[in-house]
């Protein structure tokens, strides 16, 4: 057991200096995707695009919302002034929440679909940048290209180059060494 586990420890240590070796002759490169993105005329013709499916749809939203508003202010004029019967109430409570669902619905629709206008939109130029990113960072012999600014779900290393160490299986490795170890020690 205890040769496992001195065989699992040079594994490691191995590992490590083989990796920080290889890091050392990496080169490692930056880039700021939304100032690239911000240079480039097609984005501002996507923003443009953007905006105007934006006032389509707000257009019909605003509609809808401004009768439902009305309509609640009126539902709540009758109440005060006890106009409705009290199965008319409940039966203009229901609709009108019934209404400020499908609104609420509306939203959430409209919403996604501007998601996926936006990724439709974008993604050929996303695709550009990226192939012209992989070509400078080759003819720059960068082995790693990492995001400058990052925001909320980008990726944070956007090239790797096949002179890049992967170090994925030696981790497997090292999991499965472990877990070797660990086994052979409950059944002992």
């Amino acid at each position: 057991m205890i040769n496992n586990v001195m065989k699992t420890f040079f594994l490691s240590l191995l590992l490590v200096f083989a990796g920080l070796t290889a890091q050392a002759q990496s080169s490692i490169g930056i880039m700021n995707p939304q100032e690239v993105l911000a240079q480039l005329p097609e984005t501002q013709a996507v923003e443009q695009q953007l905006q105007q499916f934006v006032a389509e749809r707000q257009a019909d939203f605003e509609t809808r919302y401004t009768s439902w508003v009305q309509d609640v202010t009126s539902f709540q004029e009758s109440v005060a002034e006890g106009v409705l019967t009290p199965q008319a109430q409940e039966q203009e409570e229901q609709r009108l929440t019934q209404l400020q669902v499908e609104l609420e619905s509306l939203e959430q629709q409209f919403q996604a679909d501007l998601q996926n206008r936006r990724a439709q939109l974008l993604n050929p130029i996303l695709e550009r940048m990226n192939a012209a990113m992989e070509q400078v960072a080759q003819a720059q012999n960068l082995s790693l290209v990492i995001n400058k600014a990052t925001a909320a779900g980008d990726p944070i290393i956007y090239f790797a180059s096949n002179n890049a160490v992967d170090i994925t299986e030696a981790v497997v490795a090292q999991m499965n060494s472990s877990n070797e170890t660990s086994n052979e020690g409950q059944n002992e």
